[in-house]
């Protein structure tokens, strides 16, 4: 019977994820890091720090999404997340609203879109990312000294060579370029 117990316990953390993913996605980091530390005062979780991550880096606290990576326990199993959120990190970038708005202002601004594509790799969002880097390479293939193609290898290391988005994403960009 103890399997009964901990079943509410793991739907709570999933209703906490999910409430989290929702903030963040639209732009309230602040909010979810309120909820996440509330949600973390009682049980910590790789998804939850993950997210922690994530939150910290939209509210700019740089400082402290490297301390938090680094509790994260299965770093093997979730190395694609961590690549991703330090490699946001390091990048520093502007908040993504911001650069949405921009891209809006002026739709072939190359940076904004490549910063907007870094943000979704941070945040895991492998297919949107591909999908800009890919924009980008046909609208403006020598921006940033061929950034797009470099960070596109880049993600497909990351994710795998057997990784169906990979597969589908190499096989666009040799179409792209030859």
């Amino acid at each position: 019977e103890p399997h009964v117990s901990a079943a509410p316990a793991e739907e709570e953390a999933e209703d906490v994820e999910a409430s989290v993913t929702a903030l963040l996605d639209a732009g309230q980091p602040e909010q979810a890091i309120t909820l996440l530390q509330q949600a973390m005062a009682e049980h910590t979780s790789d998804p939850l720090l993950l997210l922690l991550a994530r939150a910290l880096m939209d509210t700019r606290q740089f400082d402290d999404v490297e301390a938090v990576l680094n509790a994260v326990q299965d770093q093997d199993g979730n190395k694609q997340a961590l690549a991703g959120l330090r490699a946001g990190q390091t990048a520093q970038l502007p908040a993504p609203q911001a650069l949405q708005q921009r891209l809006q202002a002026k739709p072939a601004d190359s940076e904004a879109l490549y910063q907007l594509a870094l943000h979704d790799l941070a945040r895991g969002q492998a297919e949107a990312a591909l999908n800009a880097l890919l924009h980008l390479m046909q609208s403006d293939r020598g921006y940033g000294d061929n950034a797009a193609q470099r960070t596109l290898l880049q993600a497909f290391e990351l994710l795998g060579n057997d990784h169906p988005l990979s597969i589908s994403y190499r096989r666009r960009l040799y179409q792209l370029l030859y």
